[in-house]
Parts: C-alpha cells; sequence; structure tokens
C-alpha cells in the first residue's frame, strides 16, 4: 500500500503486487511498475527518508528497513508522518 503522499498526481492509495526479497527489492519494483510512485518521495541517496514509516504485515519494520526481509503474500505499506495541529 502506497499513501498518497507519497505518489505524484495521484490523490487515493494505491496497491500494487511485486516481487522481491526485501522491502528494498519490493520497492524497486514498484518505482519501475508505477511511474507515479518517484523514488525522491521515499528515498535520498537510497537511505529512506526519517518522514517515512514502513511496516510488514501491520508490524514496523524499523530499523534497516529497506533490508526488512518479506516473503510472498506479505503487505507492505508506506506511510508518511504528517505533522500539523
Amino acid at each position: 500500500i502506497i499513501h498518497p503522499n507519497l505518489l505524484a498526481n495521484l490523490e487515493e492509495q494505491l496497491s500494487v503486487t511485486v516481487p522481491g526479497a526485501t522491502v528494498g527489492d519490493c520497492l524497486a519494483a514498484a518505482t519501475a511498475k508505477v511511474p507515479q510512485f518517484l523514488p525522491e518521495n521515499y528515498l535520498i541517496n537510497g537511505e529512506l527518508l526519517g518522514h517515512v514509516l514502513v511496516y510488514v504485515n501491520r508490524v514496523d519494520a524499523y530499523p534497516n528497513e529497506l533490508a526488512h526481509p518479506v516473503k510472498d503474500g506479505d503487505r507492505i505499506e508506506l506511510i508518511p508522518i504528517i505533522g500539523g495541529g
């Protein structure tokens, strides 16, 4: 699940199925598959931006989110931290 704040020109969340052994593999595959899912919205210099949380099967993948292992059927969720008042 990709939150709409991480997608260019889309206003609803997106769900996409991709292969991969790690969260990082899956994000790379999703980036290749979905043009609106821009790496600069969640990565800088190959590292996850500090305001993006990663959950695998509703469990926080912190630390080392990109190296977190996944298997077929796992659900990865990217959620930006949104502040305000």
